[in-house]
Formats: C-alpha cells, sequence, structure tokens
C-alpha cells in the first residue's frame, strides 16, 4: 500500500484522497486527535501493518477539519526481517567458526600439557622399572643368604657382592632422579665462569677411568669466559665426559675443547667410537634413554645423565646439541652465553 492522505472534514467525511483509491477513514483516531490534536497508530490490513497519523486542521484557532495519512511498513519489516535472517546466519557462521577455532586452540593450548603428563607417566612408569629390577635382584639374594643361615661371608661371596652392586646402582639411580627433580628449584648462580678451567677440571677427574679402559683424553687448551653456575656447569663436563668413556670404547680417543662462537661460549666433547644411531639421536636426551642398554645397565648408567645436563644447560640460557655419524663417533656440543666483558679484560 503506497503512502497517501486523506482530507476529512469535522465530521469525519471524505473531503479528498491523494489517490484515486478510496479508502474509508478510521473512526479511532479522529475521536482522539479532536481531543488531543492528533494520533499515531498501526493497524493490521489483511496481513500488512500500516501506520497512521491523524492530526487535526484549525484555522484562526478554530478546528475545520482532519488530515489522516497512511503509510505501509512492509518494506521496514522486509529489511528487519532480512536484518534477523542476516543476523542469525551470520551468528550461526561466527558460532560454527567461534567453536572450531576454539577446538583448535584449545588443543594447542592443552597440547602441551598432555605431553607434559605423557611424560610424567612415562617417567614414573620408567622410574619403577628401572627400580624394580635391582630391588628383585636384592631380594632374591636375600632368600638366598635366608636359606643358608650357617654360611659365611665368604661362601656367600658372590651373592654379597651382587647385593653391594645393586645397592650402588639403586643410590646413583634415586640420586639421579632426586637431582633431577630439583634442577629447577635448586638456586643457580649467573657469573662469569672460565670454560677451559671447567673442561681441565673434568679431565682431571676422570683421567683415571681413562687410562683403565685404555682410552685417550685429549685437552685443546683455551680460555673462554662464559655466564653460568661454575659448579652446575663443572657436573655437565664431567656427565659428557663420563657418557663419552662409557659408550665410545676401549682405545678410543675423546677430545674435549672450548672456543668462542660470536656471542656464545662453546664447550664440546667429541669422540671417535662408533657413534649413535639415526633413529636414537632424537632421544638420546630423553630420561632413561640408552643407545646400548646392556653395556648402560653393566657399567651402573642411570640413563639420565644427558636429561640432567641438558635441564642444567637449558636453565642457564643455553642449548647443547648432538652431532653423530654412526661408526664416525659424537660429539656434544654445549653453547652458552659469553662473558663479553671477561673476554676482553
Amino acid at each position: 500500500m503506497p503512502t497517501h492522505q486523506l482530507l476529512l472534514d469535522l465530521e469525519g467525511g471524505l473531503l479528498g484522497s491523494t489517490i484515486t483509491i478510496v479508502t474509508p477513514p478510521l473512526v479511532g483516531p479522529i475521536a482522539v486527535a479532536a481531543v488531543e490534536g492528533a494520533d499515531l497508530r498501526t493497524i493490521d490490513v489483511d496481513g500488512e501493518r500500516i501506520r497512521v497519523r491523524t492530526e487535526q486542521v484549525a484555522l484562526d484557532g478554530v478546528a475545520i477539519g482532519y488530515v489522516q495519512a497512511f503509510h505501509s511498513l512492509e518494506s521496514r519489516d522486509d529489511t528487519a526481517s532480512a536484518l534477523a535472517q542476516m543476523f542469525l546466519i551470520a551468528g550461526g557462521i561466527g558460532s560454527a567458526v567461534a567453536l572450531v577455532a576454539g577446538y583448535w586452540l584449545s588443543g594447542r593450548t592443552l597440547a602441551p600439557i598432555q605431553r607434559n603428563m605423557e611424560a610424567q607417566e612415562r617417567f614414573v612408569a620408567d622410574a619403577s622399572h628401572e627400580l624394580r629390577t635391582p630391588i628383585a635382584v636384592v631380594q632374591s639374594s636375600a632368600d638366598v643368604l635366608l636359606r643358608h643361615p650357617d654360611h659365611s661371608v665368604e661362601q656367600e661371596r658372590e651373592v654379597v657382592e651382587g647385593i653391594a652392586e645393586e645397592a650402588l646402582r639403586m643410590g646413583a639411580l634415586v640420586r639421579d632422579l632426586l637431582e633431577l627433580g630439583t634442577i629447577d628449584q635448586a638456586p643457580l648462580e649467573r657469573r662469569p665462569v672460565e670454560l677451559g678451567e671447567i673442561a681441565a677440571g673434568a679431565v682431571q677427574a676422570l683421567e683415571t677411568r681413562t687410562r683403565e679402559r685404555g682410552m685417550r683424553m685429549v685437552l685443546e687448551p683455551g680460555t673462554v669466559w662464559a655466564l653460568g653456575d661454575r659448579a652446575a656447569l663443572a657436573q655437565v663436563a664431567r656427565i659428557l665426559l663420563d657418557n663419552a668413556i662409557k659408550y665410545a670404547g676401549e682405545g678410543s680417543r675423546v677430545e674435549v675443547s672450548v672456543a668462542v662462537l660470536g656471542r656464545q661460549a662453546r664447550l664440546r666433547v667429541a669422540d671417535d667410537g662408533p657413534g649413535i644411531p639415526l633413529e636414537e639421536q632424537d632421544r638420546v636426551f630423553e630420561r632413561f634413554a640408552r643407545v646400548d642398554k646392556a653395556r648402560a645397565r653393566a657399567q651402573g648408567s642411570s640413563g639420565l645423565g644427558l636429561s640432567i645436563a641438558r635441564a642444567i644447560v637449558e636453565r642457564q640460557g643455553g642449548r647443547i646439541v648432538l652431532a653423530s655419524t654412526p661408526g664416525e663417533g659424537a660429539a656434544f656440543t654445549v653453547l652458552l652465553p659469553s662473558d663479553t666483558s671477561a673476554s676482553a679484560d
């Protein structure tokens, strides 16, 4: 229905119309306009909403008639309906996108937590497995001794030595577990330390073991200053040397060197042993990881040394990397922030 107006007399009779179609005047709005001067209302005509405004017309203060205007709200209602549908569609799409994005973001957020939980569960399982074996050996050995209470220590020397060996292994494992669990809480200093001196101390501490295994330990002298905790870095150097001694094999050569690489201080321990298989290289720093499990167990390795070394180095703002070619040896490199001021002095 197009917008149009009716001109009415005081009795509501039709005097004129803006369109030829005759629209009957609305009596109710005229009665209200006669009292209040104007009336505005919405009516329904065959399912179409019509806005009707009725105003009284006066001349020199005397009422002479009324004007009644009609305006269809169909276009506005259609627009509002279209907007509502658009908002519903956009809201649905937005909700779906938000749901997918939330699921994706929650997955990304929870993934590290999930990995940590899985790593913790694996750690507990591995620790239990590692402790279960020596405990079983000690128990069975003790049962043997209890079955022969009249035997002397000399008669059961082999059994007693087995108990002592497993006790030492359990002690080393428990010590490493406690150390690994307290690395993050242990206070570490960030002071200038001389890596060459630390490397020399580690070589000297393990010199007897290298001689016993017929190995050659070569220390390349150098003065390199880094920022870190002296005691913790000395432990890292000993772990790397101990690892080389265990796995390089008798008659192997182990080289220890220090250097400055840009703004980083480097400590490198390399051997010419059998190296590490490619499939094992990604997990050598994992807890309880052993390349040669039989040899590691025979030598009392807990499989935690490299994990401890990496945790110490990373806590001091550095990193430790492995480079190994099977059959040609392995090299562990520790990179730490260098102390340029001390180097300049």
